[in-house]
């Protein structure tokens, strides 16, 4: 039996969604995707390829951002995300496209650099995407790697 098998019900689901289209780098990244993220729409109204950034979000890890048992993905399998306009688009049969919108990777130069440099990029692209009317029920939040696990991955880098 492969052991590389994903299992994760969520991303069967994902898979088999039609109007739910994930960046192939969140997949395959093995978990080790840092960075942010976006989450669009593309209205089955819209004639044009316009879609409309409705979230984005940063994580250490994005895949278990999103598929984790209190993921995006997962919470939209089940209906009970807390956005709205999200749930409304899936509910809809709009498109809703997720992808990445910045990299960050860790510097283990200092462990409140590095946390503040990913929760910067996050806050610049809400910034980019409100001045064009985009993205305007969301504030920055997020949960920030412990200093204990920065430290563990910092050893594991040199």
């Amino acid at each position: 039996m492969n052991k590389n098998i994903n299992r994760n019900e969520s991303l069967k689901w994902a898979n088999d969604t039609k109007n739910l289209e994930i960046d192939d780098i969140i997949i395959v990244s093995n978990n080790s995707l840092r960075g942010v993220y976006g989450i669009f729409v593309k209205s089955q109204l819209d004639k044009d390829e316009n879609k409309k950034c409705i979230y984005v979000g940063w994580s250490d890890n994005i895949y278990l951002r999103m598929f984790s048992s209190n993921g995006h993905i997962t919470k939209l399998k089940k209906g009970i995300h807390s956005n709205k306009s999200l749930v409304k688009a899936m509910n809809n049969g709009d498109k809703i496209i997720i992808k990445i919108l910045e990299k960050v990777k860790l510097e283990f130069d200092n462990y409140y650099k590095d946390i503040q440099r990913l929760t910067s990029m996050e806050n610049k692209c809400i910034d980019f995407y409100q001045s064009k009317g985009e993205c305007l029920e969301q504030v920055p939040e997020g949960k920030v790697m412990s200093k204990d696990k920065w430290n563990d991955k910092k050893l594991q880098n040199q």
